[in-house]
């Protein structure tokens, strides 16, 4: 009976220390999680089904629900794990005898290099100065350039439907017809693509980067240089791509008129 008792005392104890633990993680500001995505769950509810049936729709509305309150505890819990892990925050709630946490297991070391030496903090300071997707004051500009390609994403060198032309037709019509797609994307990506981001980035940063710099030698080595071969990354991916869709698609034009082997024409006895 003693042992009995024992262990029944041991395990209300442990009960006790699991209700404060999840009381206190649910106690945590919603502030420090972020929202879940909407789209994603309206992908999440496309997977299950095209459609619901009315008579059925509480029960999504719960399963959804119960969704978001366990993805706001195992993110607030994860939050807690780890500020729990500092022996600082151990010793500061020793009082409310929570649970411990029980430890991680280490990954495999299958498939892991070694890390050469190096100064941590200087390669931290390095990134932080270059990596320009994060600085307030440049990302906005990287982001409008980004997002200036969207005008021309749907732009190609080579018109593959042919629709402005009355087929069948001769070589030297496809030929002009082409050479006049060309021409107008050409003009189109000198007139609207690359003025437009010169004029941003004047614009946006004119107060930041000294664009009037006259020694060569400070240049190349100031970050500005830097910035620039940002955007001329930028820029030749999304040229890239659109030479890529060009040939891509001249490619299966090509082919939509591949003569079969076994049935080829004799164009001298034709």
């Amino acid at each position: 009976w003693q042992v009995r008792l024992e262990e029944a005392l041991q395990l209300r104890a442990e009960a006790e220390a699991r209700m404060r633990l999840h009381l206190y993680v649910n106690k945590q500001p919603d502030e420090w999680v972020t929202p879940v995505d909407e789209d994603q769950v309206d992908r999440i509810l496309s997977l299950v089904a095209a459609e619901f049936p009315l008579t059925h729709l509480h029960v999504i509305e719960n399963a959804i629900k119960e969704m978001r309150g366990r993805y706001m505890y195992g993110i607030k819990k994860s939050i807690f794990e780890y500020k729990f892990s500092d022996p600082e925050e151990q010793e500061r709630l020793q009082g409310m005898n929570l649970p411990q946490v029980e430890p991680q297991p280490r990954p495999p070391i299958k498939g892991t290099i070694d890390i050469p030496e190096h100064d941590f903090w200087q390669v931290r300071k390095y990134i932080s100065d270059n990596l320009f997707f994060t600085h307030h004051l440049l990302y906005g500009t990287i982001f409008a350039i980004v997002g200036r390609w969207e005008a021309f994403d749907g732009d190609v060198l080579v018109d593959t439907e042919l629709a402005d032309i009355e087929l069948p037709c001769e070589l030297h019509v496809f030929k002009e017809h082409q050479e006049d797609i060309i021409f107008k994307t050409t003009e189109k990506l000198k007139q609207d693509w690359s003025v437009n981001i010169t004029t941003t980035i004047q614009n946006d940063l004119d107060e930041h980067f000294n664009f009037y710099e006259d020694d060569i030698d400070r240049y190349k080595s100031s970050r500005m240089a830097r910035f620039f071969r940002t955007i001329n990354l930028i820029m030749s991916h999304q040229m890239r791509a659109l030479m890529a869709t060009s040939i891509d698609n001249y490619t299966k034009f090509i082919k939509r008129f591949e003569v079969d082997s076994e049935n080829e024409v004799n164009l001298v006895q034709a």
